[in-house]
């Protein structure tokens, strides 16, 4: 492996506006897309869940534009020359036009009365609500820029680079994002200079006319010798100035080349349920030159989406003007929804999550919502930053979480009446995370579970066993056990319960900071006497005392203990 320092120049950005892409030549605006392969890592979902899952991810008009890391690595040789320059106010300008026109992409497609664009007519989206940052890169290595160092079989690839791609996404100074590396081929390159000097007017060659995207780069190859070539031969052969017309023709189709490369990062392919390769000329992914690339359908959208959630390595995503991601609700059957979450998540009653991911990052103060069945198997769920805390998981009525060889918790459950909790082994709360389990909460456990910490509390009856008409062999298995529950004070705790006009007929647990007992504790609630009926069996549990006052009884045959809880 060829070791080479990482010098690295970071170029000033500045924004120019630009609404038009211009007519452009074929010649000029045609490229060659070597992004063959689909990318297997994204394959988590069986392949029925695809077009569910993206319609669920596509964005609604009012949502929060994504802004997605994008990162130029413009490659020179170790003397500097060879490709785009930070120094140079013309390069840079000519980079503020080509961002400004690859967003402009995302957020300005166009509807086509194609038939052959669509198996069936969604509602359009002109905007993805999807943009790009961009950070410049210039790094000086002579090896790294010559795409000939490649093997010759496979060009397209940058294997040959292995050590400073893994420099760049091990720096923490460069975005967690897209790596979009511009190469040059050696020949190609003296072959043009050459010319320049000696003022030929020369072709230009194919091989220089390619993007491939991998699952965590791109590679442009031969952009610098393009330039070179339409900025100062070009004029001469179709009779018009760079300026007024030419630099319009370069910046536009490098903006469609990239535009569809970075669709491929976000998992789109040439094909898709809608049309097979080559046969929508509109579509941003269409692989040949001709065409507008300015078209997308609703669910392709909704594709690149996923793919944020799906790919490990796009970990910089925030949302645009600091708004908040809409909520995603999942109501079918997925076994993973990938690494990352942007939003609030709800399984709705009818979904049902088997797995989000064995590491799932979620924004900060994000709540995982189960109305449905949620079934997590060796997960670590935080924050990016693991210091920022985030709301846990939140069980509603009739919602099912299952835990399933999680020996390590570090977010709070919530558990409330009507929800049900399968453990299969014991667990451990970290960090002063606890779980609160509601009145008439189901929980199936193994007899030899235990919790250590004593993080559990509950407010109310709890039973223990299979619920009634569960499949236990979809789930994990469960025996009828009568596993005990601890309490531990928490923050989330009622300052003072009163307990008033209650006739107590089943065991039932009450647990507050403070409780006070009697027939008129407290004028906001209707007064009456508290009774404790034969053969039920009151507990009160409380941090700082359980008060009787006036109005308090048990009838022969109940019992009633009192608790005071550690803090």
């Amino acid at each position: 492996m060829k070791t080479k320092p990482l010098i690295i120049n970071i170029g000033m950005l500045c924004l120019y506006s630009i609404t038009t892409m211009g007519q452009i030549p074929e010649p000029v605006s045609s490229f060659l897309c070597y992004t063959e392969t689909e990318n297997e890592e994204l394959k988590i979902m069986t392949s029925e869940d695809y077009l569910a899952f993206y319609k669920s991810c596509i964005p609604y008009e009012g949502d929060a534009v994504k802004v997605i890391p994008v990162n130029w690595i413009f490659l020179q040789k170790d003397d500097g020359t060879g490709g785009f320059q930070a120094d140079n106010t013309e390069h840079q300008q000519y980079w503020n036009i080509i961002e400004e026109r690859v967003n402009y992409l995302f957020s300005n497609l166009k509807e086509t009365d194609n038939s052959t664009c669509y198996a069936w007519k969604d509602p359009f989206l002109s905007d993805t609500k999807i943009r790009f940052s961009f950070n410049r890169f210039y790094i000086r290595d002579s090896y790294a820029w010559n795409r000939r160092n490649q093997n010759e079989r496979h060009r397209v690839g940058l294997d040959y680079m292995e050590y400073l791609r893994e420099d760049i996404e091990n720096d923490s100074s460069i975005p967690k994002g897209i790596n979009v590396f511009f190469t040059a081929d050696e020949y190609w390159y003296d072959y043009y200079t050459d010319a320049l000097e000696r003022g030929d007017i020369i072709h230009f060659d194919s091989t220089g006319r390619f993007g491939a995207s991998f699952a965590s780069y791109i590679h442009i190859a031969d952009a610098y010798i393009k330039y070179l070539w339409m900025r100062y031969m070009l004029p001469s052969v179709y009779g018009q100035s760079w300026e007024s017309t030419i630099i319009d023709w370069w910046t536009g189709s490098l903006a469609i080349l990239i535009a569809h490369e970075l669709g491929h990062a976000l998992g789109l392919h040439h094909h898709c349920d809608h049309y097979k390769e080559k046969e929508c000329a509109e579509s941003l992914m269409n692989p040949v030159g001709n065409g507008g690339h300015d078209y997308l359908p609703p669910s392709e959208i909704g594709k690149m989406h996923y793919t944020t959630m799906a790919s490990r390595f796009l970990s910089s995503i925030i949302p645009a003007k600091n708004r908040k991601f809409a909520t995603l609700t999942l109501d079918r059957e997925y076994n993973s929804i990938g690494y990352r979450l942007y939003s609030d998540l709800v399984i709705a009653p009818d979904g049902r999550i088997i797995l989000l991911g064995k590491k799932v990052i979620v924004p900060p103060n994000a709540t995982i919502t189960v109305e449905g069945y949620l079934h997590l198997k060796l997960s670590t769920i935080r924050t990016s930053n693991q210091s920022a805390s985030w709301q846990g998981i939140r069980v509603k009525e009739g919602g099912v979480l299952a835990l399933d060889e999680m020996d390590s918790i570090d977010f709070d459950i919530i558990l409330e009446p009507g929800a049900c909790l399968l453990l299969k082994q014991n667990v451990i709360f970290r960090d002063g995370h606890k779980m609160i389990i509601g009145n008439d909460v189901q929980v199936c456990t193994h007899k030899t579970l235990s919790i250590p910490g004593k993080p559990i509390y509950r407010t109310g009856t709890v039973s223990f066993g299979m619920p009634e008409n569960f499949e236990p062999d979809q789930y994990i298995s469960c025996s009828e056990s009568t596993q005990s529950i601890f309490y531990n004070a928490s923050s989330l705790l009622p300052n003072i319960l009163y307990v008033q006009n209650q006739q107590i007929s089943t065991d039932q647990t009450f647990v507050a900071k403070e409780i006070v007992v009697g027939s008129n504790v407290t004028s906001s609630k209707p007064s009456g006497q508290v009774t404790i009926k034969n053969g039920a069996h009151a507990t009160f549990i409380s941090l700082e005392g359980t008060r009787f006052d006036t109005g308090f009884r048990c009838e022969n045959g109940s019992a009633f203990t009192v608790l005071k809880m550690e803090e």
